[in-house]
């Protein structure tokens, strides 16, 4: 790991420190009477590295990883409603979608609908089912819908003239 890549892992580690130790109440809710309704094993805040192999690296910060589904839930409050903001999660999802891991995303009011454990069970239900048959047929899951959806997001990208993203303390505010 470079210089460069070691301050942008501690700024990385920083963030996820605050953010862990600090959850929005939208956060807690989820939590608890989502995923532990459900018994879900769940990580929050978990961090992906990717390195290019060439001493540099970027990291991405997630809400809820559910390893067990590859799946991971963001929820969006009214910071993601900014362009910098969407650009950044349609990166870091396109990032996430590389790797066969499927990006779900609730608003902050969602979560406070008594629909929204519900909605997750059925997420749940499916992604079992997309993990069994991508494995019964040997292919990585969603090779033909993710491809559609990468190129939809790279495409969104493009048009907005984005070359790199931007620091993490530059695209959101705390």
């Amino acid at each position: 790991m470079s210089v460069y890549s070691k301050a942008k892992f501690k700024e990385l580690m920083y963030h996820k420190r605050r953010l862990s130790s600090n959850p929005t109440p939208s956060e807690s809710k989820f939590r608890r009477s989502v995923l532990g309704e459900l018994g879900v094993e769940f990580n929050f805040q978990k961090m992906f590295i990717e390195s290019n192999g060439g001493g540099d690296c970027k990291g991405y910060l997630v809400d809820f990883w559910l390893p067990g589904y590859k799946l991971v839930v963001e929820l969006d409050g009214k910071g993601h409603e900014r362009s910098r903001q969407r650009v950044y999660d349609c990166v870091r999802t396109s990032y996430l979608a590389k790797k066969g891991i499927k990006v779900v995303r609730f608003k902050n009011p969602e979560v406070w609908d008594e629909g929204c454990l519900e909605r997750m069970r059925g997420i749940l239900e499916d992604r079992k089912k997309e993990l069994r048959v991508g494995k019964k047929r040997n292919l990585e899951p969603f090779v033909s819908d993710r491809k559609s959806d990468l190129e939809a997001q790279e495409r969104f990208v493009r048009e907005k003239g984005v070359t790199v993203l931007p620091t993490i303390g530059v695209n959101r505010s705390f």
